[in-house]
């Protein structure tokens, strides 16, 4: 096998066809979120199966979603835009900390959280009010 401009040396193990080489995977930028665990993933479980049997006072079951105070239908596939997600209340971004915390969970739909986050990430990135009038 004759050296490429993509191997620094040669393998004899190596079984990739000629100009089948793919770049090697970036590593992700949140590699260190606490949101990947499998504790977070068993607290989410455990969070939204606690929602889904809380009982209203009005009879009904099923917290509301915490940003739009709307039902969610706690049935729906995570791919639907009113799949119920768990909102942290305060930011990760902000309090890394408190990913873990379930005091720091409230549910919500999944497009009620996203936009959520983008409304946090238009916010920050204003400057803010200017020091003299111009």
């Amino acid at each position: 096998m004759p050296m490429t401009e993509h191997n620094d040396a040669y393998d004899p193990l190596d079984d990739t066809p000629e100009g089948d080489w793919k770049p090697p995977a970036k590593p992700r930028d949140n590699a260190g979120d606490p949101r990947l665990s499998a504790l977070y993933k068993a607290l989410r479980y455990r969070f939204l199966a606690q929602c889904r049997m809380h009982r209203n006072a009005d009879g009904t079951y099923g917290k509301p979603c915490g940003i739009c105070r709307q039902p969610i239908d706690y049935r729906l596939n995570h791919r639907s835009p009113d799949a119920p997600q768990v909102d942290h209340i305060a930011p990760v971004r902000l309090f890394p900390e408190r990913a873990l915390d379930e005091s720091n969970f409230q549910p919500a739909h999944a497009h009620c959280n996203r936009s959520k986050e983008r409304r946090y990430a238009d916010e920050k990135c204003q400057i803010g009010e200017p020091s003299e009038a111009w």
